[in-house]
């Protein structure tokens, strides 16, 4: 704990003891791909000609879970256990999108269809999430 000396009023000169932040530097970014994960889930996933399909028409509700995860993982006191919950959110939003895009590969092939904006703010928020564990994981040591 660091010790900070007042000089002035009532306890002049006596130490005053600021806690100790426990929470990593890449740990305060982990709500913004949280919210991202959270949006995207809601956002068109897939966009035909003909229509687009949403996320909770897929994998998005599962996404939508994970997000939340993610958010959780924001807030925890304990590092370890903050990293861990957040690539298990991290990998399962990029596993899940990466699902979803080589499923329409597989039955569409790469004609008649665009990426919607849920699944690549989904894909990225899965990657600035994997940045962040990697940040914290290597400063645990």
């Amino acid at each position: 704990m660091r010790q900070v000396t007042t000089s002035t009023g009532l306890g002049a000169g006596a130490p005053k003891v600021e806690p100790r932040s426990n929470v990593h530097p890449a740990q305060r970014l982990l709500p913004l791909p949280g919210f991202g994960v959270i949006i995207g889930s809601f956002l068109p996933w897939v966009q035909t000609s003909v229509r687009s399909y949403g996320g909770f028409e897929g994998a998005g509700r599962y996404t939508f879970y994970l997000g939340v995860l993610l958010l959780g993982a924001a807030f925890l006191p304990f590092r370890r256990v903050a990293a861990a919950q957040a690539a298990l959110a991290g990998a399962g939003s990029l596993v899940l999108s990466g699902w979803q895009v080589t499923r329409l590969v597989g039955r569409v092939g790469f004609q008649g269809w665009l990426p919607g904006s849920g699944l690549v703010l989904v894909l990225v928020s899965g990657l600035v999430t994997g940045y962040c564990v990697f940040r914290m994981l290597r400063d645990l040591a």
